[in-house]
């Protein structure tokens, strides 16, 4: 994916604080995840993956075996979540399993409402960025 930018502390803090209700194909956990990854190193991971309502966003994790093999597909296997730095793209199940951002003792995800955060002891997984 390439090395962070300069100053990709304070961009990553703007898309958490940016707070945008749930929405398929636009700010849904992976879209969330692929904003924070893109303020960190410029580019957006999920750009190949278009979709509009759940039916396409569940047509890319099937084909992908689940959002955690989506992860591993662009960033390598997986390491143990406690050894998350900020910035690492993690997969919590809150309910479900989903994508967030570590941002220390906390992983940021999209909620229905807004950025949510849960605690990082309850990872599942996690992926260097």
């Amino acid at each position: 994916m390439g090395p962070r930018l300069d100053g990709w502390e304070r961009r990553l803090d703007a898309v958490i604080i940016e707070d945008r209700p749930f929405e398929w194909g636009k700010s849904d956990c992976c879209k969330f995840a692929a904003r924070c990854i893109k303020a960190m190193v410029g580019k957006d991971p999920s750009e190949r993956w278009q979709y509009a309502d759940e039916y396409g966003a569940g047509r890319v994790l099937r084909k992908y075996g689940g959002v955690d093999g989506v992860a591993t597909f662009l960033f390598g296997p997986s390491k143990e979540p406690l050894t998350s730095n900020r910035g690492d793209l993690v997969m919590v199940e809150a309910p479900q399993r989903m994508l967030g951002i570590c941002i220390g003792h906390l992983v940021a995800i999209q909620g229905s409402h807004g950025v949510e955060f849960v605690p990082l002891s309850s990872a599942l997984k996690a992926w260097s960025i």
